[in-house]
C-alpha cells in the first residue's frame, strides 16, 4: 500500500494571452484620496517581458518558502494581434518557451485554422499540451503533420478509455495534471473532422479513477472550459484539488481599488476543489499556493491575481502626456501598497527576442499609411441611439474594396 505525504506547490498561471507579447495601456480609476478629483490615469501593463520577470520572482519566492513550483498556461495563446497575423504559431511557440511555460491546455482559438497549425506549433514547443478529452485515435495519418503520435500531446488514450496525464514530482510526492478542452469544439472553432472531443465529466471520472489505481491521489485539472463550467465541473466530480482555467477571461479578485470591481474571490472552493482563472491578454498572472493533505484532499488554497505594471503613469492612453511629479509620486505610492499590483521590470531576454525577430515587421505593418481622415469617426461595438459605427464602414472599404452599405 502506497504511503502518501502532504505536498505544497505554487502554480503561476496565465490564460487567453492571445499573442499580446507587448504591454497594453490600461486605465486605472483611483480613490479621491490619491488624486484631487476622481479621474483615470494610464499605466503600461503586462506583456511577455513582464510575465517572464514575474514568473522568475514567483519561482524564487516559492523556493524560499520550500514549495515546489510550476508555470501553466490555460489555453488560447493564438489570435489577437499582428504578431499572430504575421507569424501564426511560430512566435507563440518561441516566446512561450522563453518565458518558461511548463504545460498548456488546448484553447478553442488554437483550432481556428484546423489541426495542422497546432501540430506545427507543438513541433516547436518545449512543453506538453494537456488535452485529455481530445480523441485523436481516428486521425488521418496521411496528413502532412499529424498529432496522434506526438510525444508532447497528452490526449485521449483510446486503448484504455482514459485521458493521458502529466505527473509532477512535488518533493517526492506525485501530483497528476490533465487538461480539458471544450466539448463542442466544432461549434466554435475549426478542428479537423477526423478528431473529436469526449464528454468532460465522463472522461474526468475515468481518468481520476485510473490515476488513483496508479497510486496517485493528488490531482489538478488544467482547463479551457470557462469559469462557470469549471465551477460546475467542481460540483460534478470528486478527487480534484484544483481547476486552473481559461476561456472566459475571468479576472478573479477584488479590483475596486483600481476601478474594475469584484469577480468572485480568488481560488473559489466548490466541493473541495478550488477554481482559479487569471484574466486575459497577458495583463495579469495568477499565483496559487496549493496545499494537499496526505490523502490528496485540498488542505488550503491561497494566492491572488496581480496586474503586472510598469512604473510610469500618464493622463492619456497613448502614454505621452505625463502627470506632474507630485501626482505621479502619489499614484506610485498608492499602487505600491496594493496587493493586486506587481511592478515588473521587462525581462531583457524576451525583449531581445522580440526586437531581433518579430517587432520590426509588426512595427512596419502598424505604421503603414492606409488612408487619411478629415473628421473624427465614431467607433462603438454596435450602433446605438447616437448613430452608426462609422469606422466599421472604412474597415470594410480597406478589406473588401468598397464601404459596407
Amino acid at each position: 500500500m502506497t504511503k502518501h505525504r502532504t505536498a505544497k506547490i505554487t502554480f503561476a498561471h496565465i490564460n487567453d494571452t492571445h499573442s499580446h507579447f507587448e504591454p497594453s495601456s490600461i486605465s486605472l480609476t483611483l480613490p479621491t484620496s490619491v488624486l484631487d478629483a476622481e479621474t483615470s490615469v494610464y499605466a503600461s501593463c503586462g506583456g511577455f517581458s513582464r510575465i517572464s520577470s514575474a514568473v522568475k520572482e514567483a519561482k524564487n519566492h516559492a523556493y524560499l518558502k520550500e514549495r515546489e513550483f510550476m508555470f501553466l498556461h490555460a489555453g488560447d495563446c493564438f489570435q489577437g494581434t499582428l504578431y499572430f497575423s504575421l507569424y501564426k504559431g511560430l512566435a507563440n511557440a518561441e516566446l512561450l518557451n522563453a518565458i518558461g511555460v511548463e504545460a498548456m491546455a488546448l484553447g478553442n482559438h488554437e483550432l481556428d485554422m484546423g489541426n495542422g497549425i497546432v501540430a506545427d506549433f507543438l513541433d516547436r514547443t518545449d512543453f506538453p499540451m494537456l488535452v485529455a478529452n481530445w480523441d485523436l485515435s481516428q486521425e488521418d495519418q496521411s496528413k502532412p503533420n499529424t498529432l496522434r503520435d506526438k510525444y508532447n500531446v497528452y490526449a485521449y488514450d483510446a486503448s484504455n478509455d482514459i485521458g493521458r496525464y502529466l505527473v509532477k514530482d512535488v518533493d517526492g510526492e506525485p501530483v497528476a495534471i490533465f487538461g480539458l478542452a471544450i466539448e463542442n469544439m466544432a461549434g466554435i472553432a475549426n478542428p479537423d473532422p477526423d478528431t473529436s472531443f469526449k464528454n468532460v465529466v465522463e472522461l474526468s471520472n475515468k481518468t481520476i479513477n485510473a490515476i488513483h489505481r496508479n497510486g496517485i491521489n493528488k490531482i489538478v485539472i488544467l482547463s479551457h472550459l470557462g469559469y462557470e463550467r469549471d465551477l460546475l465541473l467542481a460540483k460534478e466530480i470528486d478527487g480534484v484539488a484544483a481547476i486552473i482555467g481559461g476561456h472566459t477571461h475571468t479576472m478573479q479578485g477584488d479590483f475596486t481599488n483600481l476601478g474594475y470591481g469584484v469577480t468572485d474571490e480568488y481560488a473559489k472552493v466548490i466541493n473541495g476543489t478550488c477554481v482559479v482563472q487569471a484574466g486575459c491578454n497577458a495583463l495579469a498572472m495568477g499565483q496559487l499556493e496549493l496545499d494537499f493533505n496526505a490523502d490528496g484532499t485540498l488542505a488550503s488554497a491561497t494566492g491572488k491575481n496581480q496586474l503586472l505594471l510598469g512604473r510610469q503613469f500618464t493622463v492619456d492612453a497613448t502614454r505621452t502626456e505625463h502627470l506632474d511629479a507630485d501626482t505621479h509620486d502619489r499614484v506610485k505610492q498608492f499602487l505600491t501598497e496594493q496587493s493586486n499590483i506587481r511592478f515588473c521590470a521587462k525581462d531583457p531576454i524576451i525583449e531581445n527576442i522580440l526586437n531581433m525577430k518579430y517587432r520590426p515587421a509588426v512595427r512596419k505593418l502598424q505604421t503603414q499609411h492606409i488612408a487619411e481622415i478629415t473628421e473624427p469617426l465614431r467607433h462603438v461595438r454596435i450602433p446605438d441611439h447616437k448613430g452608426e459605427v462609422k469606422l466599421h464602414r472604412w474597415w470594410s472599404a480597406a478589406l473588401y474594396g468598397k464601404p459596407e452599405s
